[in-house]
């Protein structure tokens, strides 16, 4: 399955049969293995891979290990049993529509014990956790490179916040600091450690409070 993907800082125009790797007859994918799963320190799962994806969730469930997850509703068991779900804005906006957010965020919340984080593009993100007042994170200014595989990266700052930083309800922040100081290439590359750019991402790191470790 190929897609051409055109983007630019607010827009993505798909030419292609978008997202058809995950519901064509032919699967491309391995199923999830327990032992892989016992053997990480935390796992993201994304719940596009059918019935593969709650098997995932359960096998690290059966082994102890956190996971964190995206776009999943408050109702399954991917949410319920995650370490953190991050649900965008457009999958809000097309599951959700006309929802009041406030009382949708306490939904999330209430059915799962772990970090609920609503990503929101340019606006503010909203996150928390069963029982507490829910926080606001301003977003922060940059010029977009690209959005593709915005929530992707975004997801891996959660990620990385909640496994290797140990930072908790801090972990929104600095996977809003992953995905504005990761640009891409057109391809979806990384872009190289030594180019011009990766001394403006350390200057804006520098620069913020707390963030400059």
């Amino acid at each position: 399955v190929r897609d051409l993907v055109m983007v630019d800082d607010r827009h993505r125009t798909v030419f292609g049969r978008f997202a058809t790797y995950f519901s064509d007859s032919v699967q491309r994918w391995d199923r999830p293995d327990p032992e892989f799963c016992a053997q990480a320190g935390l796992v993201c799962i994304d719940p596009w891979f059918n019935a593969d994806s709650e098997l995932a969730a359960r096998q690290c469930v059966a082994a102890g290990v956190p996971y964190v997850t995206i776009d999943c509703r408050p109702d399954s068991y991917l949410h319920r049993q995650s370490a953190a779900n991050v649900v965008s804005g457009e999958f809000r906006g097309n599951h959700f529509a006309g929802r009041d957010e406030a009382d949708l965020f306490a939904e999330y919340c209430a059915a799962s014990a772990g970090l609920v984080v609503f990503s929101s593009g340019s606006r503010p993100i909203r996150f928390g956790r069963q029982g507490q007042t829910p926080a606001l994170q301003e977003a922060f200014r940059v010029t977009a490179v690209s959005t593709l595989g915005a929530g992707d990266v975004f997801r891996a700052g959660i990620a990385f916040g909640l496994f290797k930083l140990v930072i908790g309800n801090l972990a929104p922040c600095f996977a809003g600091f992953t995905f504005k100081l990761c640009p891409f290439a057109f391809e979806g590359v990384f872009v190289h450690n030594k180019t011009p750019l990766h001394s403006n991402k350390t200057a804006l790191i520098r620069s913020q409070p707390n963030m400059a470790a």
